[in-house]
């Protein structure tokens, strides 16, 4: 997303307002007036801060500031309160909520930490509107686009107003926002430490008794990287070979790289204090490599001195949501006529009705103007968000005449249920307009009928289910090497390899470091486009980056980096920049691809400037969004991308010509954005590289499941994938951090480690 210029934040000052004006502006007090504040409310509210306290402005953000300081409960509590209260037109409220949760969470001292972070933060984002304390990251982005957009064209208040309120009504309490909101970290990998073999025996008169210690990092995509105890598995008494009972339940975050230790003792007392016990070894791995292993299933071996023994770790996702959609197509028939000078232009609205008799809307359709006989468009409802997960249990349908002031005129009411859709029992229902009813008495029939042409349940399946079930991430990298960048010799070019990353060289390592794990192959393609190659005298929109006569494949990530600084050498910078040759050529290869969901592409373009075969490349990527391709484009250096906006289509599918992009499969960020005030320099890089990693690859996991739900692909379980998993007896695996091992990446909540019935000697309790 851009970075967000003054009038953009006007507009969202005046269309998105502040709760309350607890604290009016946002001028950072002066230290004295910052202790005497400090002072007071400790004075008053002890350790608990006052809820005015974390108003500054017009919001509470950035939510990552205060959620390091949450429990795990803690976030899943927050996320329900907003599920429970948002209806979309009481943000307000939402974020008073918010405000007053927080002040039963975050001590002052923590307070005082966070609150230079987020007074920077309403200085430099967009995301100083309530909504952004609101929505999840990806459905509050293209509102911020769009109005943006709206007002660089001229658009009047009001009209971005309704924009606004449009958008809220149409996408925000559509499925996909309640059920993000509602299982925001809802893939939990559950992870069995299965088997042990040959481990290190430091008892001399009888066998270790092991236990082992789980550690993850966290932070780094918010600058305060800490490294923490998850928990301990029991003590196995006399062996070896243990196999542990103890789990460990893990939130799972594609984008981000998540850092896992393991640490086995040999317990010798009740202790736990771990330096009253023998060390036997360690590892340490990330999730990505856990769960992209053959199976989610990993050997490890244990470091340490001499021989220690390996340990395998198997990934399983926890089932903890109903992971059943509800597919609905219906239509209207002869609907009460609500607007006197025309006809009505009806939508519905459908109802959870909760066990205390209240309603919580799980869906509203799209109104269709002018018209008494309406189809909507086919929608999908998840029935946790629908009905708990209960098919028998009854929900309510809400038709309305949509007015724009708000002020809708209820048509009619009906209710059913999931089982009485899809076994045809309700295929034709009536409406029912009670005070309508209870005015005409006898004389009165119904509002009009609800048709259902199409009622049929469908099993959600998860990214996680499909990178377990064997799906493997095929990698393959675009650098742009057009005349813009500035010869490469020269300092101030955007290619010039000096004593720290250039902004190519830190995008690639980013989104490389995050996608690695998911190939068991580690064979990725580079290529290059905008230069002549040594040895030719024409512009290539796409040659291999290591300047192979036909050979796009490298070795892994240091394979990526060593090509793109051989290819400095070895091409004249040219122009112009084309992304359309680069594309179709992912397109023939993911064409070839099995159709049994097993590979799935991802394509990262980075680039300096303006696209110039800007037609072609949307061609490209409407053909492209219907097969198994993601497309990440990272803007490099101070270009004006404005342009790129228009290909990540978050608000409205690309089209062209008549055809039309079947899903959103673009994702677009400056890296600037990410930047800082400090540049590619000092401490802040590392961050700077997870944020960009965490921004872009999003997306990625929600393209994965569309695609792969579009075309009906299934994920296979375990026992039919064919690929033999990796054992320590076959060849040994040492573990390492994917990438630079100076960064400090992970975001990790919880773990689980589970096993399979212990055959071992009797278990003792755990320390």
């Amino acid at each position: 997303m851009e970075a967000a210029s003054p009038s953009h934040l006007s507009l969202f000052a005046q269309h998105l307002p502040a709760v309350g004006s607890k604290i009016p502006s946002l001028t950072v007090p002066s230290e004295m007036e910052f202790v005497f504040w400090w002072v007071v409310v400790c004075a008053l509210a002890h350790s608990v801060v006052r809820a005015e306290a974390f108003l500054v402005g017009s919001c509470i953000g950035p939510r990552e500031a205060f959620e390091r300081y949450l429990k795990s409960e803690d976030r899943t509590a927050l996320n329900a309160i907003i599920v429970e209260l948002f209806d979309g037109s009481n943000r307000n409220e939402v974020l008073e909520a918010i405000d007053e949760f927080l002040s039963t969470r975050l001590t002052v001292r923590q307070w005082h930490t966070i609150r230079p972070e987020v007074e920077l933060y309403q200085r430099t984002h967009t995301e100083c509107s309530p909504y952004a304390q609101i929505l999840p990251p990806r459905f509050y982005k293209p509102l911020a686009q769009a109005v943006r957009r709206a007002e660089a064209n001229g658009a009047s208040q009001p009209s971005i107003k309704f924009l606004v309120d449009d958008y809220i009504d149409r996408i925000v309490l559509s499925r996909d926002f309640l059920r993000e909101v509602v299982t925001a970290q809802h893939q939990k990998p559950a992870f069995p430490i299965v088997d042990r073999r040959d481990l290190k025996d430091l008892d001399v008169f009888s066998k270790s008794d092991p236990i082992c210690v789980v550690y993850l990092t966290s932070g780094a995509a918010r600058g305060s990287t800490r490294t923490v105890e998850i928990g301990r598995t029991e003590c196995v008494m006399n062996c070896l070979n243990p196999e542990w009972a103890k789990t460990f339940l893990v939130d799972y975050f594609f984008e981000e790289v998540q850092k896992v230790r393991f640490e086995v003792y040999d317990v010798d007392s009740k202790s736990r204090n771990l330096k009253d016990h023998d060390f036997i070894g360690q590892v340490e791995t990330s999730l990505g490599e856990i769960v992209g292993s053959p199976g989610s299933t990993k050997w490890l071996t244990l470091q340490g001195t001499g021989k220690c023994g390996s340990l395998k770790v198997v990934a399983e996702e926890a089932d903890e949501t109903t992971k059943e959609i509800l597919i609905l197509k219906c239509r209207g028939v002869k609907l009460d006529k609500k607007d006197f000078f025309g006809k009505s232009d009806p939508f519905l609205n459908i109802y959870r009705i909760n066990d205390d008799g209240s309603r919580v809307l799980a869906h509203r359709t799209e109104f269709i103007k002018r018209t008494l006989n309406p189809k909507w468009v086919p929608f999908e409802i998840n029935l946790r968000q629908l009905c708990f997960g209960d098919r028998t249990r009854k929900f309510r349908i809400e038709c309305f005449d949509y007015d724009n002031d708000g002020g809708h005129d209820l048509i009619g009411t009906c209710e059913t249920t999931c089982d009485r859709l899809v076994f045809q029992e309700d295929q034709e229902i009536p409406l029912i307009n009670q005070k309508k009813k209870d005015k005409k008495g006898k004389r009165y029939k119904n509002s009009g009928t609800l048709v259902f042409e199409v009622a049929r349940t469908k099993r959600y399946f998860s990214f996680l289910e499909y990178i377990t079930g064997g799906t493997r991430l095929d990698f393959a990298v675009a650098v742009d090497f057009t005349a813009s960048n500035g010869q490469v010799n020269d300092p101030r070019s955007l290619h010039y390899i000096g004593s720290s990353l250039n902004e190519y060289q830190m995008a690639i390592r980013a989104i490389a470091d995050i996608c690695a794990p998911y190939n068991p192959s580690q064979v990725f393609e580079a290529m290059g486009f905008g230069a002549i190659v040594r040895g030719t005298r024409t512009v290539n929109h796409c040659f291999p980056l290591n300047l192979s006569h036909d050979n796009f494949n490298v070795q892994g990530v240091d394979g990526l980096m060593s090509a793109y600084s051989h290819c400095q050498s070895g091409c004249q910078l040219y122009g112009p920049t084309n992304f359309s040759p680069v594309i179709l050529k992912m397109l023939d290869k993911v064409s070839r691809f099995p159709l049994d969901g097993s590979r799935y592409q991802v394509l990262l373009i980075v680039t300096d400037g303006v696209i110039c075969d800007f037609d072609q490349t949307v061609s490209a990527i409407i053909t492209a969004s219907h097969h198994p391709l993601s497309i990440i484009i990272i803007g490099v250096g101070q270009e004006d991308f404005t342009k790129m906006d228009e290909l990540d289509s978050d608000d409205q599918l690309l089209s062209l010509n008549g055809r039309t992009a079947s899903r959103d499969i673009v994702q677009f960020v400056p890296l600037r954005e990410f930047l800082g005030k400090f540049g590619l320099n000092g401490a802040y890089g590392p961050t700077a590289m997870a944020r960009l990693a965490k921004e872009v690859l999003a997306e990625v996991p929600d393209q994965v499941t569309s695609y792969m739900n579009s075309v009906n692909i299934e994920p296979k379980r375990k026992e039919q994938l064919q690929t033999p998993l990796n054992d320590p007896n076959q060849q040994p695996v040492n573990a390492t951090h994917v990438g630079s091992p100076n960064l400090q990446y992970p975001d990790l909540a919880r773990m689980h480690i589970a096993s399979q019935p212990p055959t071992a000697p009797p278990v003792e309790s755990g320390l």
